[in-house]
This record gives structure tokens, sequence and C-alpha cells, in this order.
């Protein structure tokens, strides 16, 4: 399942052999019901993908705000650790947001390096 928005993958319904060609949701949204040319019927619960998509869209909303802080820590503290432990320290950060933001700060970094 995607996120519709943002094609974000949400939850993956591993366990059919075959396309899944029916599917249904149940009252409350909790588990979905699908129907595949395997001739199987499977039940799924939702709620790890609900959490998923809550901890996505959380960070989406304080990501702009994200990466402007840990430019900002990155350029005075330069040493990604330092940053990190600053990030936890601060108990009003999101540290998701945060730390999603230097991964990706850190990687370009590294692929800079490389020279990729």
């Amino acid at each position: 399942m995607w996120d519709a928005e943002t094609g974000d993958l949400l939850m993956k319904l591993d366990g059919h052999t075959d396309y899944i060609k029916s599917i249904a949701f149940s009252p409350d949204g909790r588990r979905i019901a699908t129907g595949s040319g395997d001739k199987t019927v499977r039940i799924w619960d939702c709620d790890p993908a609900a959490e998923r998509w809550n901890e996505v869209r959380a960070i989406q909303r304080a990501t702009p705000d994200a990466e402007g802080l840990v430019a900002e820590l990155y350029a005075e503290l330069v040493d990604p650790a330092a940053v990190v432990a600053r990030i936890e320290a601060d108990e009003a950060l999101d540290p998701l947001a945060l730390r999603a933001v230097l991964q990706r700060e850190v990687d370009a970094a590294n692929a800079a390096a490389k020279g990729d």
C-alpha cells in the first residue's frame, strides 16, 4: 500500500503467491482483507502501517524546520556525532525528523568524499 499523496510505501502485503484481485477495508480501518489469484484470502492488521504513516507525516511536518536546524548545527559542530548528541540532549527537538535530515547530510558528505 502506498500513500496516495506522496507515493511512499506504507505497508507491503507479502504472502500471496499471485496478484491481489480484490481488497476490502474493515469499517474501523484497522484490518484489510485481500483476495488473490492464488485462491487465498488474507486478513492484514493495519495498525503497524497506521503507526508508520503517522511517523512519516510527523517527520514531513517537522522536516523544513529540521533542515535549517541541522544545517546550523552541522556548520557549528561539523562532527555528525556531536550534532546527534545535541539533538538528543534537547527534548524540545523532534529527534526523528532531525535524524532523518542529518542522515541525508551525512550520506551527501560521504558521497561527495567518495566522488559519487
